[in-house]
């Protein structure tokens, strides 16, 4: 059974426990900014290489934790990266969240990657839809959330761990008031264990990066509505 999220000292903190494990969350912050780039790397490099054609996977990398776009995402109070770990200390995996990025629109050419390369400042709101908070700081309820990235450490991979962390994404965005959480899936993906946890396919999107694969280009859009927990 999933608990609800307890809060530690401040409000980049979390404890949470599902089924007996004890799971520490870290809002990542720019002082972390080092830490981030290096689990960015641990935790992509081992699964995707046979996503890119060669020489993707450091592009890739690069372009996802170059540090000047970490450090203007750090600064965006719609965008939250998470290091999961264990009671231990050790790094489980880590989370990047957007919330109010909206749900693409299929039919749309790659809208996805449009929305994500708009520049938007600390006042305004990622994505389009029109409820956009006017105060910095101050967090708009009923914004989806976007699930970035779920990335896991290799000696936490098919171990469970991924529905650990998937279920802090759903509690997180309850916390917030958010009506559903989305994320893109490789076709070739764990698309099976995301509808098993609720998430329907509305869609597919096609990735525009030159060097992936062409039979990897195109992902499932996946929802999954919060009353639905």
């Amino acid at each position: 059974m999933w608990s609800a999220i307890s809060s530690g000292v401040d409000d980049r903190a979390y404890v949470t426990f599902f089924k007996k494990t004890l799971m520490h969350y870290k809002r990542l912050t720019l002082p972390d900014l080092p830490a981030l780039q290096q689990i960015g790397r641990l935790t992509y490099e081992p699964y995707y290489q046979h996503v890119w054609h060669p020489g993707g996977v450091e592009w890739y990398i690069d372009h996802c934790f170059n540090t000047e776009r970490l450090t203007e995402e750090m600064n965006d109070p719609h965008c939250e990266y998470y290091i999961a770990s264990t009671n231990e200390g050790a790094w489980v995996g880590l989370l990047k969240f957007i919330i109010g990025k909206p749900v693409p629109d299929a039919t749309a050419p790659d809208p996805l990657y449009v929305i994500e390369a708009t520049h938007i400042d600390n006042t305004a709101h990622i994505g389009a839809a029109s409820d956009a908070p006017k105060t910095p700081g101050k967090m708009a309820k009923n914004l989806p959330l976007s699930l970035e990235k779920v990335y896991l450490m290799p000696e936490f991979y098919k171990k469970g761990m991924g529905q650990v962390l998937i279920q802090f994404a759903l509690e997180r965005a309850r916390q917030i008031g958010s009506p559903c959480v989305w994320l893109n899936v490789l076709k070739t993906g764990p698309v099976r264990a995301y509808k098993k946890i609720g998430f329907s396919i509305v869609g597919e999107q096609r990735i525009p990066f030159e060097l992936i694969k062409e039979e990897e280009r195109v992902m499932w859009v996946m929802v999954k509505n919060i009353g639905n927990l």
